[in-house]
């Protein structure tokens, strides 16, 4: 159950999210400061809430780009530091 209303939280911060990055646009669009200010600030308070989301993708993508070194390397764990980084940052 917690983890089902969690994830409802996290589906509605990212509505919220993109509403207001739409809205954000517009304003700017109209060249109207005040209001890209206002959905500014709206804007980081929804990514507060899926930042957490956004640091959970970004470990798969690394466990994605080490993995297929290794397996790319023909199983060899044995991979150069930059290689290292260079999957991490990917």
């Amino acid at each position: 159950n917690n983890i089902e209303n969690s994830l409802e939280s996290q589906v509605s911060s990212l509505e919220k999210l993109d509403k207001n990055c739409e809205k954000w646009r517009d304003a700017y669009k109209n060249h109207n400061l005040e209001n890209m200010e206002k959905f500014y600030k709206n804007i980081n308070k929804q990514i507060e809430n899926v930042v957490p989301l956004e640091k959970t993708i970004n470990k798969a993508r690394e466990i994605e780009n080490l993995h297929n070194l290794i397996k790319n390397n023909g199983g060899n764990f044995d991979i150069s530091v930059e290689k290292l980084e260079l999957a991490r940052v990917l």
